[in-house]
């Protein structure tokens, strides 16, 4: 059975390869990024994605948290179903304004006998 990968990164961003940039307010944390594995032909949610820093951002931190996510659309034969995935998500320091970047990559069971699958993400993040 091959997994339907839900990759979703914050709506203001614009990929340039695999660098995402945008803008996050001053003072918050932000959901950035989110995973989720989800199997379409059964509609049942895989393993939730481990994740790592591989460049840690200067001026804040980076959580890594599990979220769900459901079908909205009542058409679709999944649609109420939810399931989990991770959430990536970044808090600028107390006080910062201006750019800051970091990167991570993320790994999941490809219950295809193949082992592991992943990716990762870039990002560039202003601080308003």
């Amino acid at each position: 059975m091959t997994p339907l990968l839900v990759a979703a990164a914050m709506a203001p961003l614009v990929a340039v390869a695999a660098e995402q940039r945008g803008s996050v307010p001053a003072g918050k944390t932000t959901t950035v990024d989110a995973v989720f594995v989800f199997y379409e032909q059964v509609c049942l949610g895989g393993a939730v994605p481990e994740a790592r820093l591989t460049k840690a951002p200067a001026h804040g931190k980076v959580t890594f948290a599990v979220g769900n996510r459901g079908f909205r659309d009542p058409k679709h034969p999944c649609y109420g179903k939810s399931y989990p995935g991770l959430v990536v998500q970044y808090t600028p320091d107390k006080g910062y304004r201006g750019e800051d970047s970091f990167s991570y990559r993320y790994t999941y069971d490809s219950d295809d006998g193949g082992g592991k699958s992943g990716g990762g993400q870039d990002f560039v993040l202003t601080v308003k």
